[in-house]
């Protein structure tokens, strides 16, 4: 077989020169936009990686527009707005079509793709080899066997001990795998050569350097156990057993239709095994053109009354029925069946994993997608979320929305909410939690942004807190008339997004003046609490307090009632002591005010509790002590500070109290 190409679609991400966040740089072809490299980016990242360069395959879309993805994680020259080196990641998408046709190993793929060099000009393409299956066949073992079977449990799967194998050497490892699976199951595989093992991803097939909790574990170069109650793993270990190793890969190779890892695919694998191994035991033929949709959802409900015989059966025909595109019509009927026939509801004596494989195909017919009105539409119908149907759910969050993902994950239990979360990113899980009606939800989303920081920061995070005020709102409103445990969520989430250090004066800048409008008195207080700059008081008068007055529409009065800035001080002699420095401002200390500990007010170098000061006249209009930068010196300023943390300040309330201050 000769070579042939196939085109190709692709993004180059990385960080603007001075940027803080990963985005799209570039990007080439005309099947996907900007937005769909950029969530594909996001779905399948493994994490910050340690070391370079690194491999993630992945898919995008389905059906006959389905690709296959291809990323490469390398090092650059470039560095960020704090100095950091910037990873660049070179992102292929491949026609699954044209891959498939060839059963190309993800190898030749990356070899391919990593000799194209991005950005491209014009119109980008890649040549694709003849397939070899000698170095597969050569690379099956025990190991592969198992890890395979793990798969088929329809959880992740994650190799440790593999932290000096090479980059080429973990990516065949990987096609060793998947060649003894159906080629089309690739349609919603992933794997990466290394993953972090605190990030939260949607990988099937990942090298780690630690084990992660709710993974299968395969030690690098030992036979991984299987569990006992995994009876498709089992049985697809036994069914491959007595097939030669370039027979087995042939049989897979030509398995091309698209094919996922839930209850349903993994039988399908099983029987295609079993149909060329056993042919007695192959299903009955598939029903002809006579038996509608309709009438098959008929025949499912008598099955589920007890009408019926063989509901499984009965499932099947109706799956192969209803493949393709349903006209939102017909999914109103389908709905109305449904519904009626409580086809929703348990059954006594239906297994689980039939009643989950059935409500797979119920939801399907009848919503193209789930969000929170059509939750609730199936839970009504369902009388609640019970656990095969929140499964079958779970199995469908590619058509449910972030919101219904969260709530199903939820109820499930933290194995399937991580895996949920793995799939969902910073800026989808800021607008859940500020969209969302349900306070669970909104806990959960935040609760997994503060858990998405590190010791460097997240500028993702960063862009998605900033635009809603860092979740200000959402956390006051659910923790009311609870300032402190208010304080104590947006500092966990403010370290999630800068880093565990200390606030510079850009980043506190950031915080108390982006989004005037959303801040918080605990906002300020978690800003305050963070900031490692000697002059936050002047920094939150400047950026905070005078621009929320200036946005009110009050700049006038402001500028009338604030004077120049502070002159600069002369400049010292040699003489030694000629110009002793003032005594240092006093270290911070804690007052409460309405629930925050805020720092004390630091006192300029001069005695304000002598007499002298206190028995003095006004300051003149051009006084220093009056600038905006030194405000906090007074003692008036205090009340401001207070009506900041007793209220949620306005501008108004705060030109009176300047005016206070300074009349």
């Amino acid at each position: 077989m000769s070579r042939a190409a196939a085109p190709v679609q692709w993004a180059l991400i990385g960080k603007r020169p001075g940027g803080r966040a990963y985005e799209v740089l570039k990007c080439g072809g005309d099947v996907f936009k900007r937005d769909d490299f950029s969530a594909m980016n996001q779905r399948f990242s493994p994490g910050t990686p340690e070391r370079l360069p690194q491999v993630t395959v992945a898919r995008a879309a389905s059906g006959d527009n389905a690709h296959l993805t291809l990323s490469i994680e390398e090092e650059s020259e470039e560095h960020d707005a704090v100095g950091r080196d910037v990873v660049v990641t070179r992102l292929y998408c491949v026609p699954y079509a044209l891959l498939a046709e060839r059963a190309v190993s993800y190898e030749a793929l990356y070899r391919a793709c990593d000799a194209l060099r991005l950005p491209a000009a014009g119109p980008a393409a890649i040549e694709l080899p003849p397939p070899d299956p000698q170095p597969l066949a050569d690379r099956m073992d025990r190991v592969v066997v198992r890890t395979a079977a793990l798969l088929l449990t329809g959880g992740p799967v994650q190799v440790v001990g593999a932290d000096s194998v090479p980059l080429l050497d973990r990516l065949r490892f990987v096609d060793a795998v998947t060649a003894i699976l159906p080629y089309g199951m690739r349609t919603k595989f992933s794997a990466a050569t290394w993953t972090s093992s605190t990030a939260e991803h949607q990988i099937r097939l990942a090298f780690a350097r630690h084990e992660r909790e709710n993974a299968h574990t395969v030690v690098w170069n030992e036979p991984p156990d299987i569990p006992r109650e995994a009876d498709a793993a089992l049985r697809y270990i036994d069914l491959v057993a007595g097939r030669s190793r370039l027979e087995l890969l042939e049989l897979m190779a030509g398995e091309k239709r698209q094919l996922g890892f839930g209850p349903a695919d993994r039988r399908e694998v099983l029987l295609l095994l079993n149909r060329a191994r056993e042919p007695l035991q192959l299903p009955p033929p598939l029903p002809g053109g006579g038996e509608s949709v309709a009438d098959l959802l008929a025949r499912c409900a008598d099955a589920l009354d007890g009408r019926a015989d063989d509901l499984e059966d009965a499932v099947r025909r109706l799956s192969y029925a209803a493949g393709g595109t349903r006209a939102a019509a017909d999914a109103a009927a389908h709905w109305e069946v449904i519904d009626r026939r409580r086809m929703l509801t348990p059954r006594r004596g239906v297994r689980a994993q039939d009643a989950q494989a059935l409500y797979v195909l119920l939801v399907q017919l009848a919503f193209r997608h789930v969000d929170t009105a059509e939750l609730a539409q199936i839970e009504r119908a369902a009388g609640g979320l019970h656990q095969p149907l929140l499964y079958a759910l779970y199995d469908l969050r590619g058509i449910a929305s972030a919101e219904v993902q969260l709530t199903v994950g939820w109820k499930l239990g933290n194995k399937m909410l991580n895996s949920v979360l793995g799939g969902l990113g910073e800026a989808v899980l800021t607008e859940v939690a500020v969209r969302t009606a349900d306070p669970v939800t909104a806990e959960t989303a935040c609760d997994a942004l503060a858990r998405r920081g590190g010791s460097e920061p997240n500028g993702e995070l960063v862009q998605a807190l900033q635009a809603h005020g860092y979740l200000a709102p959402v956390v006051a409103r659910l923790k009311p008339d609870r300032p402190d445990e208010q304080r104590k969520r947006l500092t966990a989430l403010l370290r999630a997004a800068y880093g565990s250090g200390p606030l510079g004066r850009a980043e506190f800048r950031e915080v108390v003046g982006s989004r005037r409008d959303l801040a918080t008195p605990a906002l300020l207080g978690a800003a305050l609490a963070l900031c490692g700059e000697p002059d936050a008081w002047d920094v939150l008068v400047e950026e905070y307090l005078l621009g929320l007055l200036r946005g009110a529409g009050l700049g006038k009065d402001v500028d009338k009632k604030l004077p120049p800035p502070r002159p600069p001080a002369p400049a010292p002699t040699q003489q030694m002591g000629a110009w002793p420095p003032p005594p240092p401002p006093d270290p911070p200390t804690g007052d409460k005010q309405g629930g925050l500990r805020l720092p004390r007010l630091r006192r300029s170098g001069r005695r304000e509790e002598s007499g002298d000061r206190q028995n003095a006249p006004p300051a003149a209009a051009g006084d220093p002590a009056l600038h905006p930068g030194r405000l906090y010196e007074s003692t008036a300023f205090r009340m401001l500070v207070l009506v900041l943390g007793a209220a949620a300040a306005t501008g108004a309330v705060l030109g009176l109290a300047l005016a206070l201050v300074t009349g």
